[in-house]
């Protein structure tokens, strides 16, 4: 018996794409629980961080195809991902929840955060956990390496930012305490040109931190509080800004002057992502726009149509293309010199909070208690060249249930 599903009757983790297969009877319902594979997953857990853990013990197996983009002249294709499971600390807790991700210089390593307040680090070749990195109190919200390896920076809710190391002929990481602040920390981005780190949280500071001795060196006042998200300009004169009630601001570091405040977003701006050469930028909203800038006029470029999710992370592949996570569980792929959606890579069950890219490689980390390496995104690169129309979702056609 064959089906053609319409756009959107694809089984979601919040149930709205049960109800066409309930119309299609004892047939739909077993298409329903293919489709639904991954096993347990409601709306409250995907709200909550602290959900229980997936009982189905190939929920999503390694290699699924996750991204279809059927056209008139070119066949269905797909990006298949590597699944990192985050194993919970004690056997009587659920799974960690990873909040953020970080590749390391040459991209061996991959640094999680997670909300059982530890980091785990990650071999990127074989997706696995090597290491289990335990300092902070409460949940780490940011990670950042520094120029070497092992120099591995993190913050959170505690107030406090750690520099991680491995000691020559040791094995184990270390915690150095850099500084701590009175407020819960959402960010630290480095300062192009220097040692300096960027701090913002639940405050209306923007603090520059030594990176080495914590030393505060300079703040910027602003008129907002609960800044979750930052970028520098390659020379690191530049900061860009985005703030809870949708705008976003760029300053002048040394001058500690804001040149302007745009208006682009009708919701929370919940990323800020540079572009090659910092000749432009990009910014994610819960709005679910993603909306292109130019640096030197500080004007919009171009605005995607409206996704469906509130968008939460967003991160440049190759200057080409635009990464947009969100809480449709999905990641949109975004053509970066016209806004167009070129592809939607599915395969996570809860929102996708960041993500990461270094060379071929893209990281996503996800309220599902996963992360994931998607391989292929590259040669997607050229294949999209040959697409007609840019799709939102996975359009599956003539499932076949037998």
């Amino acid at each position: 018996m064959k089906f053609n599903l319409r756009p959107g009757d694809v089984p979601s983790c919040t149930g709205r794409g049960m109800r066409p297969m309930l119309l299609l009877g004892r047939a739909g319902l077993a298409l329903w629980a293919i489709c639904s594979s991954a096993g347990p997953f409601n709306q409250a857990s995907a709200q909550s961080p602290h959900h229980s853990a997936p009982s189905h013990p190939s929920a999503i197996p390694l290699g699924v195809p996750c991204v279809f983009y059927p056209t008139a002249t070119s066949p269905v294709t797909s990006v298949r991902s590597r699944r990192v499971d985050l194993p919970p600390l004690r056997p009587t807790v659920a799974e960690p929840v990873a909040v953020s991700v970080a590749f390391n210089g040459d991209g061996t390593l991959l640094g999680v955060a997670g909300d059982d307040h530890t980091i785990r680090i990650v071999a990127t070749d074989s997706a696995t956990q090597i290491a289990c990195l335990i300092g902070h109190q409460d949940w780490v919200r940011s990670l950042v390496w520094r120029n070497d390896s092992n120099g591995l920076v993190s913050a959170g809710d505690d107030g406090r930012i750690l520099r991680w190391g491995v000691a020559a002929g040791d094995k184990r990481w270390q915690a150095t305490e850099i500084c701590q602040f009175p407020y819960r920390i959402s960010s630290v981005v480095p300062r192009p040109g220097s040692d300096e780190l960027a701090v913002v949280g639940f405050s209306t500071e923007v603090s520059f931190v030594d990176g080495t001795s914590g030393a505060v060196r300079r703040t910027i006042k602003r008129d907002r509080r609960d800044t979750a998200c930052l970028a520098f300009d390659p020379s690191g004169k530049v900061l860009v800004i985005g703030d809870q009630l949708g705008n976003v601001e760029i300053w002048d570091v040394a001058m500690e002057k804001r040149l302007h405040r745009l208006s682009g977003h009708s919701r929370r701006v919940r990323a800020v992502a540079m572009g090659p050469g910092g000749a432009r930028f990009s910014t994610a909203g819960e709005d679910g726009r993603v909306v292109q800038w130019s640096l030197a006029d500080a004007n919009p470029i171009w605005q995607s149509n409206r996704l469906a999710a509130r968008l939460q992370s967003l991160v440049w592949i190759d200057g080409e293309l635009l990464a947009a996570g969100g809480a449709d569980n999905a990641i949109h792929l975004i053509d970066a010199s016209t806004g167009q959606e070129m592809a939607v890579l599915h395969g996570h069950v809860g929102s996708v909070v960041d993500l990461e890219t270094h060379g071929d490689r893209l990281a996503s980390c996800s309220f599902d208690a996963t992360v994931r390496f998607w391989d292929g995104v590259h040669q997607m690169l050229q294949e999209r060249k040959h697409l007609t129309r840019p799709v939102s979702r996975i359009e599956p056609e003539n499932v076949d249930v037998r």
